[in-house]
């Protein structure tokens, strides 16, 4: 029975985990984008809105697809 409980949390942790040791493969495996011009990090491309948002704050002189070019929206 401890062999599969420690089989199985080993699998976990090859998944991301919990803690500080698992924090960086969590947050390596969520970026989905960045833009190319600031190169800030987006987690979701589904969220259009948060996309056209960053273009017009940030880059109101750019288009959406000069921001995000591999990007279908």
């Amino acid at each position: 029975m401890a062999r599969e409980k420690n089989a199985a949390k080993k699998a976990a942790e090859g998944k991301g985990g919990g803690g500080q040791e698992g924090m960086k493969a969590r947050t390596e495996s969520s970026l989905a984008t960045t833009c190319a011009i600031c190169k800030a990090p987006f987690t979701s491309v589904k969220m259009k809105a948060q996309l056209v948002g960053h273009v017009e704050a940030k880059h109101p002189k750019s288009s959406l697809s000069d921001c995000f070019p591999g990007v279908d929206i």
